[in-house]
């Protein structure tokens, strides 16, 4: 009798177990994994290009020019923004930090960044000056919305 006890005794304890397992093979909630899949469809994707109705093949021609015209002359910016960055984040583990060499790169990385924000200027300017009105109203209406899809800090 001790031994049949024994034995329905080990017996549930397995099945306790492992029906808890079952619990941790459950999908993550949709709050959390929003934030992974948005991440991971835009390492797939790269970004996208604004959507234009109507582009005539002029138009998409002289916007591939522009594009391409922009993103060599960006590239090598971004890379010295890169350097930079990792430059300060040398300095920022160092034991004792270099305030005066710090602030120096935070300085370049401004400047840089500034070069780049001005050179989204007239990338815009360029797009914008192929585009009839129709276009501009769509392409100016995406200007908008891309401020609104950026996460919120803070939360």
């Amino acid at each position: 009798m001790k031994r049949l006890n024994l034995n329905m005794l080990a017996a549930s304890a397995l099945l306790m177990f492992t029906l808890n397992l079952g619990l941790y093979a459950q999908d993550i909630p949709a709050h959390q994994r929003r934030g992974k899949q948005e991440q991971f469809g835009k390492e797939q994707r790269g970004q996208r290009p604004p959507r234009i109705p109507n582009l005539t093949e002029e138009q998409a021609s002289h916007l591939k020019t522009f594009k391409v015209a922009h993103e060599k002359e960006a590239l090598p910016l971004k890379n010295q923004i890169n350097e930079l960055e990792a430059q300060l984040q040398t300095l920022m583990t160092e034991d004792v930090i270099n305030k005066k060499e710090a602030g120096r790169v935070i300085e370049n990385i401004t400047d840089i960044k500034a070069q780049l924000m001005k050179m989204n200027i007239d990338q815009t300017a360029n797009v914008k000056s192929v585009l009839t009105e129709e276009q501009l109203v769509a392409f100016n209406h995406q200007l908008t919305r891309k401020k609104d899809r950026q996460p919120r800090r803070g939360r």
